[in-house]
């Protein structure tokens, strides 16, 4: 699509010699038909013949010539080398030639020199980025939606690149067009950015109500409507909207019609389909299944539901005693595993004044006191004049005397007495003042022993259950034989529960809830959305919002699965939706029970064990190794790693490019519309072009995509001939600072 001799002299000579050559038109008519010179199918005239042979050096030439020697007047003289070069050079890459380039041009004697240079500027990238600034200039491009608003599109830019490349490659000028308005059919997905170039209102600049969202829309497809006209017809196609055009042989019909072709467009980014995109997009499908895999292992080391064990008796920030059978030890570990949450900050480093070691003793004493010679380490230390390791064990209290861990929620103190001792207890506050209960310690595992290699676990207060997200949750209980599985609520965080998938594992890994293996389903009831909200989908295999099953009670329901033959289960994995669209409705109480094959009920999980649920945070809480045995916790460490691993795989081969291209939909069904007026819907209109062209018309059913290539065929096809005329025009505008036709995007009598 080179903007230079090559192509433009052809189609300059077709457009000037029909202008010129056309039959005289017939007196103005208020409606006229169709007998405009623009509207006339393209020619080839012959060149006129000129008195001076030798001037002219293409067909062009004699055309200018011609005119001149009709007025009386002769060209001007031919400019110099370097004045040549100068204007060459800016026409076509819009800078000025270097200094290799005027030494190289100006010392060349050869006779086609003046070729080589252009030949060399069309190779050059800087081509293709100058000539399609003209063009963006015409399909009104921008960055940005427009309006008072104006905010960023910012991925409008593959539309861009893709004119620009298109000017570098030569892309001949019909493929150009059939690109711009069906180039997700042809490979060139980033070609369709054509169709929305122009400015958009904004969902929040647009009223809430029905009427005013009707409007937008059809301005939306006005803007496509008057693109379209403008930059491949030169026809104001747009002032039919509320009536017949004025002046040029386009009826309402046809402007309705026009639009039906683009009726399915919609104003939104979507990913491009390129090869290299796509083979990005095969490498995340394949490491999300690697991914999806190492959850499914993990969810095997799961914390175990703790039936019937709430919260329990909470930490005091004053005093804390621990009691157990006395035990010789000489090492004692204090490992903090969560610490309660700071109004504003969340989990923060845990915090202890003292912490007492009891010895079995009629009188216990504090083995723990440096005084003694007890030494204490941490797994790290916060340190400031109140806080330091060594507070923690000199036998005085408050904040202003204590240790604080390094870590948020976490860490851990280990005291190693100067010689073996049986201990019966131990006594640990956050601040013994009662000035400050934050960073207060609320799980921990307290554990003695001879050595440091082996102790013995003398308390355990494991942290609660992760609190339900509408992502994902696991409920791990010890394995047991099932023949049906209940999942009931009792209570959500708003409106009816709704469940995206319900998957149950055996020991062995294998999802026995699918339908697909027989397993069927009933519930308490359903709100039944078509293929949105179904009880089938409750176990079908697939996530997200729209493949849900959905309670009919506020707040609570129950839904129920019977495998074809008893199994033995270890867990159950659910969400709200997987796909992280949305978070109302989840379920935050509820009990899982079994029943094995002779119908015995009995409960396995539930939400009691769980921390409360918090409003807001969505995502999933981060595994964690703690409380599992050794084994287990380096087999989980091991499939964090390997997780971890293939995020940072995935993140760099996240390639999905999207583009402000449109979406493509079904065609909404358009109607002729009184004064334009989208509340006076009149008769219907299928895709057409206007009557005065003829010969394409489709039917109402057509999809989209039929629809904007039938359009696309049709622009760029002989049967149209203002395309090419158009095109031609603006080449010569590009070059000359004026076209022909001195109106480039009105062809139509009123322009030309």
């Amino acid at each position: 699509m080179r903007c230079f001799p090559a192509a433009a002299l052809a189609l300059l000579s077709l457009l000037h010699g029909t202008a010129t050559a056309a039959a005289p038109e017939p007196a103005p008519e208020r409606h006229p038909g169709g007998n405009h010179w623009a509207l006339q199918p393209v020619a080839a005239p012959v060149p006129p013949a000129t008195r001076d042979a030798l001037w002219p050096r293409n067909a062009i030439d004699r055309f200018v010539l011609a005119r001149l020697e009709r007025e009386g007047l002769a060209p001007a003289p031919e400019a110099g080398r370097l004045d040549w070069l100068r204007r060459v050079s800016f026409d076509l890459v819009g800078l000025p030639p270097s200094t290799r380039q005027i030494e190289s041009f100006l010392g060349d004697p050869r006779p086609d020199a003046h070729e080589r240079v252009v030949d060399e500027l069309l190779g050059s990238p800087r081509h293709g980025e100058r000539w399609a600034q003209q063009w963006l200039d015409v399909v009104r491009y921008a960055d940005t939606h427009g309006f008072e608003v104006n905010t960023e599109r910012p991925n409008a830019w593959p539309y861009r690149d893709y004119v620009i490349r298109a000017f570098n490659n030569d892309t001949p000028y019909d493929r150009f067009i059939r690109e711009q308005i069906a180039g997700d059919t042809l490979g060139e997905d980033a070609a369709t950015g054509f169709l929305i170039t122009a400015s958009v209102l904004l969902p929040g600049q647009i009223g809430a109500d029905e009427p005013s969202k009707r409007l937008a829309r059809q301005d939306s497809l006005d803007e496509i409507v008057m693109n379209l006209g403008q930059t491949f017809l030169g026809l104001s196609v747009g002032c039919a909207r509320c009536h017949d055009h004025k002046f040029d042989p386009i009826t309402q019909r046809d402007y309705y019609a026009m639009q039906a072709f683009v009726a399915g467009v919609e104003y939104e980014e979507r990913e491009l389909r390129t090869p290299e995109a796509e083979a990005m997009r095969a490498e995340q499908r394949r490491l999300k299944a690697r991914v999806d895999a190492v959850d499914r292992d993990l969810a095997r080391f799961a914390p175990l539901a703790r039936l019937g064990q709430g919260p329990g008796k909470p930490a005091d920030a004053r005093s804390n005693s621990i009691a157990f059978a006395p035990i010789a030890a000489r090492f004692v570990r204090f490992s903090i595993h969560d610490a309660n949450r700071h109004p504003t900050l969340g989990v923060i480093e845990p915090c202890i004044d003292e912490f007492e070691i009891l010895a079995d003793e009629p009188t216990p004493r504090n083995v723990a006191l440096a005084a003694f010679g007890t030494r204490v380490s941490a797994s790290g230390s916060r340190t400031s004049e109140s806080h330091r390791l060594e507070h923690v064990n000199d036998g005085r209290y408050g904040n202003g005397r204590s240790w604080m861990s390094d870590e948020a929620g976490r860490g851990w103190l280990l005291f190693e007495l100067p010689d073996a001792v049986r201990i019966r207890g131990i006594v640990w506050s956050r601040d013994r003042e009662g000035r400050f209960a934050d960073r207060l310690p609320t799980a921990y595992t307290l554990e003695a022993g001879l050595s440091p290699d082996a102790m013995q676990c003398l308390a355990s207060v494991p942290p609660p259950r992760a609190p339900v997200n509408p992502r994902s949750n696991v409920d791990r209980f010890p394995a047991a034989k099932a023949k049906r599985i209940r999942f009931a609520i009792r209570a959500t965080n708003g409106l009816e529960p709704c469940i995206d998938e319900l998957e149950v594992f055996d020991t062995a890994g294998r999802n026995v809830a699918l339908a697909s293996a027989g397993t069927t389903a009933r519930s308490s009831g359903d709100t039944v959305v078509p293929k949105r909200h179904e009880l089938r989908q409750i176990n079908d295999g697939e996530y997200g919002n729209s493949r849900s099953w959905m309670s009919n009670e506020t707040g609570k329901g129950w839904v129920e699965l019977e495998f074809p033959t008893e199994c033995t289960i270890d867990r159950v994995v659910w969400a709200r939706d997987r796909a992280g669209e949305f978070a109302d409705r989840l379920a935050t109480d509820y009990s899982i029970e079994i029943a094995d094959a002779s119908g015995v009920w009995r409960r396995v999980a539930d939400a009691g064990d769980r921390a409360p649920h918090v409003p807001g945070r969505n995502e999933p809480a981060a595994f964690s190794v703690l409380g599992l045995p050794p084994a287990e916790a380096a087999e989980a460490t091991r499939l964090l790693g390997e997780r971890k691993a293939l995020a940072a795989l995935a993140k760099a081969s996240d390639g999905g490019q999207r583009a402000f291209a449109g979406n493509f939909r079904k065609p909404d069904a358009i109607h002729l519309l009184n004064r334009g007026d989208p509340e006076q819907p009149k008769d219907a209109v299928v895709p057409a072009v206007p009557a005065v062209f003829g010969g394409l018309k489709l039917a109402a059913d057509s999809d989209d995509g039929e629809r904007r290539k039938a359009l696309a065929g049709w622009i760029a096809g002989p049967r149209n001939p203002l395309a090419a005329r158009v095109m031609a025009n603006r080449i010569w505008q590009g070059h000359f600072g004026t076209g022909l036709v001195d109106t480039p995007s009105d062809f139509g009598r009123n322009g030309a």
